[in-house]
């Protein structure tokens, strides 16, 4: 009798490790800061709605002051290109660096934990070369609203003039530097004679071909070997502004030949529109090895 006794106290502390082993195995696993699901384009109506309920967003126009100042989605913060540029360079376009960008931050009053919402008004090219800035040096919570504030207009929801109260704070990026977001002129030089990847040229078949000379390059022309595929394809341009559908995307960039089992270097004239063919492949399409040649087509021009 002892003995049985003794079995069935050992079989039963052997079924309390086993369901505190179950237990421990299905534990929720940490929250990250963006989840692997986490969509970077937001909806106008989704917009409205987490306005109306989360102190946590953020929005940011990236466009002049000038059409800023006319009208801005309520409690939008007011950026533009010098603001987010390095003056120390001959040429201009150049990214600011990570230093500079965390001292913009703290001006416009953004906090390290906001979800930050950027829009532009004329497709997201402005917004994303921001967007791109920002994932480049860490803060992965930014999303950018599909269409802009031509959407938001054309939703029946109202633009303000009064800029919000805003009271700057210490900012830093709350992740490490994404290096695999970008680019450089080193770079592009081995990819002209690699026949794994594609040069991705998106600006203006003008521009590509050399019959419009753009100020602040050296020269016209393009990069040899690039592929030509003006970034405003993938919007619905001129209407509303919002990317196209993503079976219709998928086809646009795989009839150039530019697929995802090859590794893509974006450049545009001066990395703004090529921010915005990045994002489209990267984060709409899924392409795994795609890079923003932030100096694009001005400092190419320079050699």
């Amino acid at each position: 009798m002892e003995i049985m006794k003794k079995i069935f106290h050992l079989l039963a502390l052997g079924l309390v490790f086993s369901l505190a082993a179950c237990t421990e195995q299905t534990k929720e696993p940490p929250s990250e800061t963006v989840p692997s699901s986490f969509s970077y384009v937001i909806e106008v109506a989704d917009l409205r709605k987490k306005m109306n309920t989360s102190s946590a967003y953020s929005l940011i126009e990236v466009s002049l002051p000038t059409s800023y100042a006319e009208g801005h989605i309520p409690t939008a913060r007011s950026t533009w290109r010098p603001a987010y540029s390095d003056s120390t360079y001959p040429y201009g376009g150049m990214r600011a660096s990570r230093e500079q960008m965390e001292t913009l931050m703290g001006q416009l009053g953004i906090g390290s934990q906001d979800t930050i919402v950027v829009y532009d008004e004329v497709g997201s090219s402005n917004a994303l070369r921001f967007w791109w800035l920002l994932q480049l040096y860490g803060h992965e919570a930014a999303v950018v609203l599909n269409g802009g504030k031509p959407a938001w207009q054309a939703e029946g929801f109202p633009l303000s003039q009064e800029p919000p109260a805003i009271s700057p704070t210490p900012y830093h990026f709350p992740n490490e530097k994404n290096e695999a977001l970008l680019a450089t002129q080193a770079d592009v030089r081995l990819a002209i004679t690699d026949s794994q990847t594609i040069l991705l040229d998106t600006r203006s078949v003008e521009e590509y071909t050399g019959k419009l000379h753009k100020k602040s390059a050296a020269r016209p022309g393009c990069i040899p070997t690039s592929i030509n595929l003006d970034w405003a394809y993938a919007i619905h341009y001129g209407e509303d502004f919002r990317f196209k559908p993503k079976d219709g995307l998928r086809q646009l960039f795989e009839g150039k030949g530019i697929t995802p089992d090859r590794k893509i270097i974006v450049y545009c004239h001066s990395g703004v529109r090529s921010s915005h063919t990045t994002f489209v492949l990267r984060e709409l399409l899924g392409y795994p090895h795609v890079q923003n040649y932030d100096g694009s087509w001005i400092e190419w021009s320079q050699e």
